[in-house]
């Protein structure tokens, strides 16, 4: 199938009945001692069940069918008796059950000889009849130590014949054993939610577990009917209330995903991954034994058995389903359902969860490490590919990739198996890194048909309160929820975004309604108010778009006005985030960020800047009644003021040298554009295009006037920064930064820029032998081969600054400060000096008297 083909997933089992209502609606017995007194009904059950009990180490006396299933209502019956008092009856006949399922396996002594011929067809009847265990599970009954015990051995008897390899059920057997375990989890999932101490709440795990591991070995031995997977997931929609629901989902997606990407793709896909969440043991020895076939549906139909996971963000969308396990409506008119305001209280991190888990698996196709915070170790990119590369295969720059040859795209056929007709087409298709390799990944668009429609809804989800200010859970009033309760589930969707649009593939553009939508979502989540929300979203989208503006992406320039307040926000130095982050990761990747915008202003130049948000839904960008649109042009003046604040404030070395290496790309980018446009009439910088300061972000120090965009200003204060880089004492012995501030003012001399002042060329002048001075001066100890790499780099900058600036040598002070560091470079110390008049050149000469001898390196 074409990637560009979305997947239709809302009428995948339109054309299928559900089994909901017979699984909800609890029919009466219909066993022989259902017609006797309850007292002579018990006196039967504990007589038959006692005698049994006896004999269970010897041959069963029940030679008949007629005998078998005659006792088996009598124990049917028994499982129904109250187990508050009537526990050690019940759980003798739970034991009776279990020794005979053994008939499927491994038959006991004690099974009788017509179940041991027929197994499948009295299993049926026994697991129908386990459901009667769990039929009384209610919010209000009294907690039982004994009835957990017994709902346990119960859903192990399951977990053993799931386990047990040599158990063979028929194709009805497991419709039955199937059904039964729908009605068991609906039965303790079902709203309303129980209190923290009932006995659905200490079983609820437990159950879920035990179901899905049993789903998973029906995939591989009888594949589920659309019917069933139909229901499972209509069911589910009622259980997503349940934080453990939401987990298993998570466990069981992962465990089926590792194995779809190590069969689609490549094993190696997966070799250098670190995945925060552990996969379930129990989950991978199933999968292993699915099809391939089975195993890509199996893939496909989890991931959407939970419905649309937007909905967990909207709270009257649960709230609706208050179902009870007997399909009674539990919601009077005017009184909220039971349990709906812990319900409530959930729904954050449930949200939070499942987001989470549809973000691990976006990175987990994509062969990018996953990790569950945003504090990514290692301050590197979190978003760099760790698939092997081919050797030899350079990333050009976004022109040259446009050249490239387009990637071949894999269609990977499923084989075909008996049950194919209830078989969903999905798109497979994948762009190969190579001929020469068979790493191959899945194409953006691929993987926004799969997970695009939740990844942008739970961005762009509406508000929990109506334009009137009232809530829209009508009478639900108490816990009140508001954005910032669901800003972390919107941030993991807003980071897996980020990753997919990060990695886009060579001549392979992404469709338009993505890339629309996409920008939509970053225009919404870079809205930050701290009254309102915790930034988290403004920080996952910072951390993964460090790479979004370096591929080339259409029409990504567009939000280059969105970014920019954000990047003032963290870099000025006023950061006040409520969710915490590591600041220094953070103002890297807002660093990197800024270094991709300094060629804009000068590559779009008259460009308006574009306004994607609507006043109806989020407000304008620029201030209400601007009469023009700014320019590209005009985001010089606040790009060049970040730089120097950052610069002012910036705490970490690695930082620093990026800061003071995007300094000298856009100041050289600056006077290369002015030689160029010498002759033409250019649009004065700084200013829209009637001549009007461009608005900022509401501080009015980030917006530059024309005195400080002149290019001989501009050098001032650029050399003024590189220098007090060197001189200060936290930075005089930090390798990377002196070596960059060095390197900057290098690259500025080059410039030979006019109408700089003397006395601004003499003070570096001065700075760097100041510098040079100091390290030479250092303690014997102290010298290193770095310390001396850092000395030889400042007397490089020295000769390029007096090559190009040879006035500076007219100024005595000046040349007495370069003699005495040039001698302190090839003596190792200062010798006297003495000034003498001469006359025939109206100068000063000084005089080196002799000193020790050697250069200061030795």
């Amino acid at each position: 199938m074409d990637s560009r083909t979305p997947v239709v997933r809302a009428d995948m089992y339109a054309e299928w009945v559900s089994q909901t209502e017979s699984i909800q609606v609890v029919t009466s017995p219909t066993d022989v001692l259902n017609a006797f007194t309850p007292g002579v009904s018990r006196t039967v059950v504990e007589a038959v069940v006692t005698f049994l009990e006896k004999t269970i180490s010897s041959s069963s006396t029940l030679t008949t069918p007629g005998q078998v299933q005659w006792t088996m209502q009598i124990i049917g019956y028994g499982l129904t008796l109250p187990i508050v008092t009537e526990e050690p009856l019940v759980n003798n006949c739970v034991e009776i059950y279990r020794d005979w399922l053994s008939a499927l396996y491994s038959p006991k002594p004690c099974v009788p000889p017509p179940i041991i011929l027929d197994p499948n067809f009295y299993a049926q009847l026994i697991f129908e009849q386990f459901t009667e265990v769990f039929s009384p599970l209610q919010g209000s009954c009294p907690v039982s130590d004994g009835h957990v015990s017994l709902c346990y051995k119960v859903l192990q008897v399951a977990h053993t014949l799931v386990k047990e390899s040599s158990v063979r059920f028929s194709l009805e057997t497991w419709h039955t054993f199937l059904k039964s375990l729908l009605r068991i989890a609906n039965n303790i999932l079902a709203p309303p939610l129980q209190p923290n101490d009932s006995i659905g709440s200490k079983l609820h795990e437990h159950v879920i577990h035990v179901f899905f591991e049993s789903w998973l070995r029906a995939c591989a031995e009888c594949f589920p009917t659309p019917v069933y997977w139909k229901t499972l997931r209509e069911l589910c929609c009622c259980w997503r209330h349940h934080p453990s629901l939401i987990q298993c989902w998570n466990s069981l997606l992962l465990s089926l995903s590792l194995r779809v990407v190590s069969l689609l793709y490549s094993p190696s896909h997966l070799s250098c991954l670190s995945l925060p969440l552990q996969e379930d043991q129990d989950f991978k020895q199933m999968v292993a034994c699915l099809r391939d076939d089975a195993l890509v549906q199996a893939w496909f139909r989890t991931l959407h058995t939970l419905g649309d996971v937007v909905d967990l963000c909207h709270a009257e969308r649960v709230v609706s389903v208050s179902t009870t396990p007997q399909g009674v409506t539990t919601e009077k008119e005017g009184q909220p359902p039971v349990g709906q305001t812990r319900r409530l209280e959930l729904l954050p991190g449930i949200f939070h969860d499942a987001m989470r888990g549809v973000a691990q698996l976006v990175f987990l196709f994509l062969g990018i490490n996953f990790s569950s915070s945003s504090h990514y170790p290692g301050g590197g990119n979190p978003f760099e590919t760790q698939l092997p590369t081919t050797p030899g295969l350079v990333h050009h720059s976004p022109a040259a990739r446009r050249k490239e040859i387009k990637m071949d795209k894999a269609n990977v056929n499923v084989q075909k198996s008996s049950h194919s007709r209830f078989y969903v087409n999905i798109p497979l298709a994948a762009s190969k890194l190579s001929e020469s390799t068979s790493v191959i990944r899945p194409e953006g668009n691929t993987l926004l048909h799969l997970f695009g429609s939740w990844l942008f809804g739970a961005t762009t989800w509406p508000s929990m309160q109506t334009a009137d200010g009232t809530s829209t859970l009508g009478h639900v009033s108490q816990p009140q929820l508001q954005p910032m309760d669901f800003e972390a589930g919107r941030a993991e969707a807003l980071r897996a975004l980020c990753a997919i649009f990060s990695a886009q593939h060579c001549g392979v553009p992404f469709l338009p309604i993505y890339l629309a939508r996409f920008y939509q979502a970053l225009c919404y989540g870079l809205q930050y108010d701290p009254e309102t929300c915790s930034g988290q979203m403004v920080i996952f989208i910072i951390l993964s778009s460090t790479s979004l503006f370096r591929k080339d992406l259409q029409s990504i320039n567009v939000m280059v006005p969105y970014f920019l307040p954000m990047l003032e926000f963290i870099l000025a130095g006023k950061t006040n985030f409520g969710y915490e982050v590591k600041m220094e990761e953070l103002r890297h990747a807002a660093i990197q960020i800024l270094s991709c915008l300094l060629c804009h202003p000068y590559h779009f130049l008259n460009q308006p800047l574009p306004d994607l948000l609507c006043a109806s839904a989020g407000g304008s960008l620029y201030p209400t009644g601007q009469q023009t649109t700014p320019t590209f042009i005009s985001l010089k003046g606040r790009i060049l003021r970040l730089l120097f604040v950052a610069i002012q404030d910036e705490q970490d070395p690695k930082n620093l040298h990026l800061l003071l290496q995007s300094l000298h790309v856009i100041i050289k980018d600056i006077a290369t554009y002015e030689g160029v446009a010498e002759a033409v009439a250019s649009p004065s910088a700084g200013h829209t295009s009637d001549g009007k300061p461009i608005p900022g972000d509401g501080n009015p120090d980030l917006i530059f006037g024309d005195e400080d965009l002149h290019l001989a200003v501009l050098f001032e204060k650029a050399c003024g920064a590189a220098t007090t880089c060197l001189l200060t004492q936290k930075w005089e012995c930090n390798t990377l930064v002196s070596l960059s501030a060095l390197e900057l003012i290098s690259g500025l001399a080059e410039l030979n820029i006019e109408d700089i002042h003397h006395s601004v060329t003499r003070d570096i002048v001065v700075s760097i032998c100041t510098y040079i001075e100091g390290l030479a001066l250092k303690e014997i100890l102290r010298h290193s081969k770095i310390l001396h790499t850092c000395i030889v780099a400042a007397f490089k900058a020295l000769l390029d600054f007096i090559s190009w600036h040879p006035y500076t040598l007219s100024s005595q002070s000046c040349l007495t400060e370069i003699m005495k560091v040039v001698e302190l470079g090839i003596s190792g110390a200062f010798s006297e000096v003495r000034s003498r008049w001469c006359a025939s050149f109206g100068v000063n000469y000084c005089y080196f008297w002799p000193g020790p001898k050697g250069p200061c390196c030795l």
